[in-house]
């Protein structure tokens, strides 16, 4: 009815992603703690040249 059930699946997709993000905000947080370097995981995109 009224096209909501597409928007409950949006939204129930944005939650994922949001608890997804906030699980790897942790880990990052738990690796500073115990003074674990590396580089952080921030979901985003690199773009490398061509090999």
């Amino acid at each position: 009815m009224n096209d909501w059930l597409g928007e409950v699946q949006g939204l129930q997709v944005s939650l994922t992603k949001a608890k997804e993000k906030l699980a790897a905000l942790d880990r990052s947080l738990e690796r500073t703690r115990n003074n674990v370097s590396g580089p952080t995981d921030l979901g985003m995109l690199v773009i490398t040249r061509p090999q």
